[in-house]
């Protein structure tokens, strides 16, 4: 792994100590990996919807989109593959 540093100010570093003795965390390492694995899930949440909102735009504007047994399996597969890269990081 990488080492990273940041510096806190006390009310910050306060709250994160907080958050490891309470959410049990064994230690900082660990706090922040769980917080930067949350902001890729809620990242990988947004793209999809914009990608949805898309899909649902050009719908709206005429473009035909046909549902084939080939597509929601695509689809189904496109959505697992995302899903376990998600649970690895």
């Amino acid at each position: 792994m990488t080492p990273i540093s940041i510096n806190l100010p006390e009310r910050l570093s306060t709250f994160v100590e907080n958050q490891i003795s309470g959410g049990g965390f064994a230690n900082t390492d660990d706090y922040f990996q769980w917080l930067i694995a949350k902001a890729i899930v809620e990242q990988k949440k947004k793209d999809l919807e914009v990608l949805l909102l898309e899909r649902l735009d050009a719908m709206d504007n005429g473009d035909e989109i046909r549902v084939t047994p080939e597509l929601m399996t695509k689809m189904k597969e496109e959505f697992l593959q995302r899903h376990r890269q998600v649970q690895e990081q």
